[in-house]
């Protein structure tokens, strides 16, 4: 997270409202995601750079390692235990 897009959480606020230590309480409220996916085959940079980076708007880049090799290169062999 940049601190120039919340620049209204101050560190002493995280810690004097211990959110440090209630993160329990925290991760069980229910969380409505409502952060836009975008597919890297779907957008050029020009229009990511137009609608995304100028405007500090957050997405999520999908599809970046579909092509990738190291994605099936570096997956964990599980061996079978008899």
């Amino acid at each position: 997270m940049k601190s120039k897009h919340r620049s209204n959480l101050l560190l002493k606020d995280w810690s004097r409202d211990e959110y440090w230590r209630r993160q329990d309480e925290v991760l069980n409220e229910k969380v409505v995601d409502t952060i836009e996916r975008v597919n890297i085959n779907d957008i050029t940079a020009e229009q990511f750079m137009e609608k995304y980076e100028r405007g500090s708007r957050p997405c999520i880049i999908t599809g970046v390692t579909d092509a990738w090799p190291g994605k099936e290169e570096w997956k964990v062999k599980v061996s079978k235990m008899k």
